[in-house]
């Protein structure tokens, strides 16, 4: 296992105690990111969309995060109107936060 995972399985598992879902999101999230860059894009997907179902309507920021990567990840599987469609999603949710540029 890389280090990366070694710091974050267990930090999802406090997080997950902790009971804070945007927290735990924010630690799933980070796992796709790694499972992404290992190229295992199914399991990053996996990642993504419970870190997505933890914080939908609970933490927009994160939700645009999460559904940036998840468009990149499925891009990167030449799953090119997913990943259209996960963008699109996250520039409708930045609308309203001008803190986020989104580029689709």
């Amino acid at each position: 296992m890389n280090l990366p995972l070694n710091i974050f399985i267990p930090g999802l598992e406090i997080a997950e105690d902790y009971g804070d879902p945007t927290f735990t999101s924010i630690f799933l999230n980070n796992l796709g990111l790694i499972y992404d860059d290992i190229e295992d894009y199914n399991k990053a997907i996996e990642f993504y969309e419970e870190s997505l179902a933890l914080i939908k309507d609970i933490d927009e920021y994160e939700q645009i995060d999460v559904l940036i990567n998840l468009a990149i990840t499925h891009q990167n599987k030449k799953e090119y109107d997913k990943a259209i469609s996960l963008n699109n999603q996250a520039l409708v949710i930045s609308n309203n936060y001008s803190r986020y540029l989104v580029i689709c």
